[in-house]
């Protein structure tokens, strides 16, 4: 194996074209906390951007940072905290998830995968608070893109694009970042012992009211029992939880008001601060499928449609679940294997109620024969093969990631 630990972008487009004049293909990593998310790579040269790290320049009063790629994660929430600021996207950390214990999530890892939180729903997804970017290329050209402010466009917005490719398309060296003020006060209401079908419509009354709801999920009982809260893990029943964060005035009159909106549903409980900083990080980081190697997916779906979906999967393997997104995103582990016919079964079945399904995590399934993700549409599919040759003719750049389409 030949690895390369490069220190600037120079070094990494020497890299690039030193794997171009010999035909081979790059596996490019960071800290390796998704190590295999997205399918393994098919390359024995391995580029690594752990030397890539440190905050270039921040500007709190302008809420932009900017950072070199292989930046932790956790140096960057410890900056921002100091500040009175956060990522507002909720960046999710899966090492534990993906059994990369000890690994390092990075800025750049964190574009990379387009990963959000439940905050998603209220704020966005990390690729919308992408504000500018340097990479190089799988031609060996460094280009800069984007800037330190939102309106900023007059071509190609390139940040948009990068955000979830998965380092197909170019080597991320540098990036900036939109923050947003950190919130005074965080509260959750509980509403317990309800079914799938009425936590949806729960989680859609107290979404599309005026108050303002930052996370919205819903816990089966068995699922909840896993959590490290007391207050969640002992209840013995199903938890929907809704969270409710701001200025503290804000959030105590939302909050109380959310209380007698949801007492109409059923029991109401409330989480202050800290248990509800632990349950939105439990939710975020899957830390209840975290227990086990079984194969999980993930499926983006209307959420009016995940009850009924679920529903149709437990007719045929026992699964366990948890719904997040208000119910637009269903986690779902499988508890029992039926072969590897079952991967096309259930995206077909994911596509019969409006949904996207991807394997994040194939656990005893074959990666090859149930790729991460897949692309029916042949129009979406050419798009992407053009895309991906324009960024990487010759396809060095993690071959084997994200099988078939760029997300």
């Amino acid at each position: 194996m030949k690895e390369f630990w490069p220190n600037t972008s120079a070094e990494i487009k020497t890299a690039i074209l030193d794997a171009l004049s010999c035909d081979r293909a790059l596996a490019v990593c960071g800290g390796g906390s998704k190590a295999g998310l997205g399918g393994e790579v098919n390359s024995d040269w391995v580029l690594n951007t752990s030397n890539f790290t440190g905050i270039v320049d921040y500007e709190p009063n302008e809420l932009v940072l900017t950072a070199k790629a292989g930046t932790p994660i956790s140096e960057i929430a410890s900056v921002l905290k100091e500040a009175s600021q956060h990522l507002s996207f909720e960046p999710p950390d899966w090492q534990l998830f993906l059994g990369n214990e000890g690994s390092i999530q990075t800025i750049g890892g964190v574009i990379a995968s387009n990963f959000s939180g439940p905050r998603r729903i209220a704020t966005g997804a990390a690729r919308d608070f992408f504000l500018g970017l340097e990479m190089v290329t799988g031609r060996g050209e460094i280009i800069k893109s984007g800037g330190k402010v939102f309106k900023n466009v007059t071509g190609y917005d390139l940040c948009k694009l990068l955000a979830g490719s998965y380092g197909t398309l170019g080597v991320l060296t540098e990036v900036s970042v939109k923050c947003q003020p950190l919130s005074q006060k965080v509260r959750t209401v509980l509403v317990l012992n309800l079914s799938e079908q009425q936590a949806v419509e729960v989680m859609s009354d107290g979404l599309n009211s005026h108050l303002s709801i930052t996370g919205a999920a819903h816990l089966p009982e068995k699922t909840a029992s896993k959590s490290r809260v007391n207050y969640v893990g002992q209840a013995g029943t199903s938890i929907t939880a809704l969270r409710i964060e701001g200025v503290e005035v804000s959030v105590i009159e939302r909050c109380e008001k959310l209380r007698k909106r949801m007492s109409a549903f059923g029991t109401v409980e409330e989480l202050h601060y800290h248990n509800s900083k632990k349950l939105w990080e439990e939710i975020a980081d899957i830390n209840y499928f975290c227990d086990n190697k079984e194969p999980v997916w993930r499926v983006s779906i209307p959420p009016y449609s995940g009850a009924a979906f679920v529903e149709a999967v437990r007719r045929e393997l026992n699964v366990e679940v948890y719904f997040d997104w208000g119910g637009g995103l269903v986690w779902m582990k499988l508890l029992e294997h039926k072969g590897e016919k079952w991967g096309s079964e259930m995206r077909a079945l994911a596509r019969k109620y409006s949904a996207h399904a991807a394997l994040v995590r194939p656990g005893n399934v074959n990666p090859k024969r149930t790729p991460f993700f897949e692309v029916e549409d042949p129009g979406i599919a050419w798009l992407n093969r053009q895309i991906k040759h324009s960024f990487d003719p010759k396809g060095i750049l993690n071959p084997g990631k994200i099988f078939g389409a760029l997300l």
